[in-house]
């Protein structure tokens, strides 16, 4: 009897092995395809991550300070002429040649001495001529100042002349004032020579005319220049959010009567007009860390363009050129360039070339007050759409001063530049026009509102001439207007 039991018990176990052993071969083959699926999805996460941030459209240009630093224009002295030489082949050069800079400073102490520059003007030289005046520290991928006490010292030109001496001339030709320098052992002068004279068929001749306290050139000749068309991108303005915001919680604001909407917390806002695609954005504060005039005025040039900077590289999508333009009190104005020439818009438009900072200051720390900016920026070059247009020379301008009662000596600058045209074919496409920009102050005008008479209407109150002493009422108001103190000189010329 015990022998069938014993078999039985037996067999009962070897079946419920059976099973046990069958149900752990198909639950861990059931983990194992989860843990597959859950090992290849771990992995693909942070690739699929990673190509979404390579491949991100919309990417930030992120502006160096040497990219926003860059000359307005080089020029060449040759034989007593005056060439306009393409700069950015010039810097392009430079840079490859040599990674630090090529100007050594000799002192810090300027000269004033109007009759030796002038000479120094007359010799042949390579000139390099910046858009306003500038700090040495902002010229550091240039310059190099070994001395303790660093120099404050302010330049609109780098005169480097074309003898064998190596001399450098960091000049003010507002001010007529200079300090000396020397190139260094980093670059020979034959090198910098071979870089003019690789780009020499390219030269344009030019011509000096004494403006307000200074002089530009303009050509010799008349030019042709292509008109230049791009489709046009908005760039999402969520891509701000995060920069504004800092993850904080905000309020969204429907558009009110004038099509604007806004995202704000208590203390920023995020502004958007659907009219134009301007975007402002605000930090509020503590009105005390908002300085006055004089206060502002104690934070160097250095620091408020380095601080401005910082803080702009985070809203600039802007990759076809990017740089400083000018500065006003506690506000920066950068300058969208295409092609080596600043943009400027239409008058009927607003302000699609300038990014416009306003900075508020805890000690010297700074910090965003206000900024301006456009969304739209360029996409696609339509080459085929492009026309030529006139570029007036030098006396050609003249000529259309003189018809409209204005002379050279009444503007801080003219420039060539873009101007941005009103038909934009609901935000998809725009043209840019080349032309001549005159500035008075801190107002900016094309060659089109000098010929229809705007400048001329809106100061001529002031050009009027006194009757009995033949004083031109212009140069006397208007200097008394642009040229209040030193640091506003500075800020006049743009």
């Amino acid at each position: 009897m015990k022998k069938p039991s014993w078999i039985s018990v037996c067999l009962v176990i070897f079946i419920l092995l059976n099973v046990l052993l069958t149900y752990f071969l198909i639950d861990t083959k059931a983990i194992y395809d989860l843990y597959q699926r859950i090992a290849v999805n771990e992995e693909l996460k942070p690739q699929v991550e990673t190509s979404i941030i390579e491949d991100t459209y919309f990417q930030a240009a992120q502006p160096e300070l040497s990219d926003i630093m860059s000359p307005h224009q080089i020029m060449i002295r040759e034989k007593g002429r005056y060439y306009y030489v393409h700069q950015s082949k010039i810097m392009a050069d430079i840079r490859d040649t040599v990674e630090e800079p090529i100007i050594e400073l000799d002192g810090n102490q300027p000269q004033i001495n109007p009759v030796e520059l002038g000479d120094i003007m007359k010799k042949d030289h390579y000139q390099f001529i910046y858009i306003t005046k500038l700090a040495l520290p902002l010229l550091s991928d240039l310059i190099r100042d070994s001395s303790e006490v660093e120099t404050q010292f302010q330049i609109n030109r780098i005169i480097i002349p074309k003898d064998d001496s190596r001399k450098v001339y960091l000049v003010d030709s507002i001010n007529k004032s200079f300090l000396e320098a020397h190139l260094n052992d980093t670059i020979n002068l034959s090198t910098l020579s071979d870089s003019f004279d690789k780009v020499a068929q390219t030269w344009i001749e030019m011509d000096e005319y004494t403006i307000n306290r200074d002089t530009v050139y303009l050509p010799k000749t008349v030019l042709a220049s292509p008109s230049q068309v791009y489709t046009l991108e908005k760039v999402p303005e969520n891509i701000f959010i995060e920069p504004v915001f800092e993850g904080e919680a905000f309020d969204i604001t429907e558009p009110d009567a004038n099509n604007i909407r806004s995202y704000h917390t208590f203390v920023s806002s995020l502004m958007i007009d659907d009219d134009t695609n301007m975007m402002t954005v605000s930090k509020s504060g503590s009105q005390k860390n908002v300085p006055s005039r004089s206060e502002s005025q104690l934070v160097s040039q250095y620091h408020q363009v380095t601080g401005s900077l910082e803080i702009v590289k985070d809203f600039t999508y802007w990759n076809m050129g990017f740089r400083f333009f000018s500065e006003q009190g506690n506000m920066i104005t950068y300058r969208r360039y295409l092609a080596g020439m600043p943009i400027f818009a239409h008058p009927e438009l607003p302000d699609y070339g300038a990014n416009k900072v306003s900075l508020k200051y805890q000690g010297s720390q700074a910090s965003l007050d206000r900024l301006q900016m456009s969304l739209l920026i360029l996409g696609t070059h339509v080459s085929d759409q492009s026309q030529s247009q006139i570029v007036e020379s030098g006396q050609e301008i003249r000529k259309i001063l003189e018809d409209n009662h204005l002379k050279f000596s009444q503007f801080n600058q003219i420039l060539l530049g873009f101007e941005w045209q009103k038909e934009m074919e609901n935000f998809k496409k725009v043209t840019l026009i080349p032309k001549w920009f005159f500035v008075i102050g801190n107002e900016i005008y094309s060659i089109d509102q000098i010929k229809d008479g705007t400048v001329s209407e809106k100061y001529a109150s002031a050009l009027v001439t006194k009757a009995g002493n033949g004083i031109n009422l212009f140069d006397e108001e208007m200097l008394s207007f642009l040229w209040v103190d030193n640091r506003q000189k500075n800020k006049a010329l743009i």
